[in-house]
């Protein structure tokens, strides 16, 4: 009698121990949940996949405009004044005279209508009806150099771009937003020393558009 309560004894004992051991084994969470449930957010093979800081440094990135060589910065000074004298100026008579004094000072900057290795964003690089390529650089915050972007305003200019040409070419495997360097000429003009395309007054004042022919353009 006494051994068999012995026996009753171990094997109730050894039946204590299984069911902790299943309840426990009924607790863990798989490894899914237990990935879920620490510090990291997603799965292993997941974090290695996510973009490290460097990497979405670079993303974010843009291009940094190089600082422009001496001719081009008084180009942009001469601008940047007469946009600025523009915003505190009374009426359009006001304006007028300082586009006026505007032109004048630019005319005292170029010794020649040629320029080269200035630095810009592409703004737009597009054709006209019959495929002729239209092309506009930003040198500075909504100041642009330009092509024309029709044949009829075009017709005495020539600034569009012939689809035979090399700058035709090169031209066309650029991007709006790429950075580039690119020589060519302004069109003269007697009035305004060199030709700008905006309709308005405040448009000349706020964002002009001059007219280029471009002879060398290429991708930074």
């Amino acid at each position: 009698m006494k051994k068999f309560l012995q026996w009753g004894a171990i094997l109730f004992f050894g039946l204590i121990v299984i069911s902790a051991l299943l309840d426990e084994k009924d607790k863990t969470p798989p490894p899914t949940q237990q990935t879920r449930q620490g510090d990291l957010s997603v799965m292993p093979d997941e974090k290695d996949k996510s973009p490290q800081p460097a990497q979405q440094a670079r993303q974010v990135a843009s291009f940094v405009m190089p600082d422009p060589p001496a001719l081009p910065k008084k180009f942009l000074a001469v601008i940047r004044t007469a946009r600025e004298k523009a915003r505190a100026a009374k009426n359009d008579m006001q304006r007028g005279g300082i586009l006026s004094e505007r032109n004048q000072n630019i005319c005292g900057i170029l010794q020649t209508l040629r320029v080269a290795n200035w630095i810009g964003h592409v703004d737009d690089v597009n054709s006209t009806s019959d495929g002729k390529g239209v092309l506009s650089v930003e040198i500075f915050e909504d100041v642009f150099i330009k092509t024309w972007n029709n044949a009829l305003s075009d017709a005495f200019d020539n600034t569009l771009l012939d689809p035979r040409s090399a700058i035709f070419k090169a031209a066309a495997n650029l991007d709006s937003g790429d950075p580039v360097r690119f020589s060519g000429s302004f069109i003269s003009d007697q009035d305004t020393c060199i030709r700008e395309g905006s309709i308005t007054l405040g448009g000349k004042l706020r964002e002009p558009e001059f007219l280029f022919r471009f002879s060398e353009i290429e991708k930074l």
